[in-house]
This record gives structure tokens, C-alpha cells and sequence, in this order.
């Protein structure tokens, strides 16, 4: 059995993946769906055991960019961040964090988006992930659903 430190040290990385739904912002209608895969970069994991003995604030920002270089463990930021807002909702339920984020149709318009991650208030970088790059226009919402196992 391996420990969790060899589990997060895997060359795929570790953080578990998800979905951005893109949505027509008149009829909520499903348009597209974006599959991901995140990372937990590895000031994250020093985030996790900070937070795990109290003196690191929980990750509560979503920030959203434009860049297209691979998430890797020494990331501390995203590539070309263009957006940082509260997340929407957190979660957890059977070892399982699940983040959500919502972005409205007058929110974030006249970017294409490929790269998210979340931070604490405090700036710490807990996990990216890239993405197909999708067009924020008012007349399309995007909601991402990320999941990261504890298992």
C-alpha cells in the first residue's frame, strides 16, 4: 500500500478532474460540456497540512485564465489569470471535496477561457487545471464542477 505522500507524488498528479457546463443563459439549456482533469500544485498540498493544523484559511476564491501551459506541480498561480471571484459552493461527502463555480452571463465576457484554479484569501494557489478553451459571451453561463478525492 502506498502512502498518501507517494499517492500525491504521482507524475499524473493528484486532484481528482471534472466538468464545465456551458449553458445558453435564456434557456439553461445544456450546450457543451468540457471535461478536466486538476492538479493539486505542491504549495496546495503544503496548503492542505497548513489548513489541517489551523493556521491556513480554506481555499474560498476561484480564479479563472487565459493560459495554455500544462498545470505542473511548481505552479503558484495560473498562466494569464483574468478572473477571481468567491467560489460558489464547496462540499464534501465520502472523502470527496466538490468545488463548484459559477460564472453568469455578465460575468467575465469577451475572454476565452482555458485555465481555473482555486486559492485561499490569503493568495496560496491549491490546484489548477487546463482546459478547451470556450468563449465568454453574455449569452452563455459556464458552471464548473471539480471534484478532488481523499480516497
Amino acid at each position: 500500500m502506498r502512502s498518501i505522500s507517494q499517492k500525491w507524488a504521482d507524475p499524473i498528479g493528484v486532484g481528482g478532474g471534472g466538468v464545465i457546463e456551458l449553458r445558453d443563459a435564456q434557456t439553461d439549456a445544456l450546450v457543451r460540456t468540457i471535461p478536466f482533469e486538476n492538479r493539486i500544485v505542491n504549495v496546495g498540498l503544503e496548503l492542505i497540512a497548513q489548513i489541517l493544523r489551523g493556521v491556513a484559511p480554506i481555499p474560498s476564491l476561484f480564479v479563472i485564465g487565459s493560459g495554455t501551459n500544462a498545470a505542473v506541480a511548481g505552479d503558484t498561480d495560473l498562466q494569464t489569470p483574468l478572473l477571481t471571484a468567491n467560489i460558489t459552493q464547496m462540499n464534501s461527502a465520502n472523502g470527496i471535496l466538490t468545488v463548484r463555480f459559477f460564472l453568469g452571463s455578465t460575468q467575465g465576457n469577451g475572454n476565452t477561457y482555458s485555465e481555473a484554479g482555486i486559492k485561499n484569501s490569503a493568495g496560496v494557489l491549491m490546484g489548477r487545471f487546463l482546459h478547451t478553451g470556450y468563449a465568454k459571451t453574455p449569452s452563455v453561463t459556464a458552471t464548473y464542477i471539480w471534484t478532488i478525492p481523499f480516497l
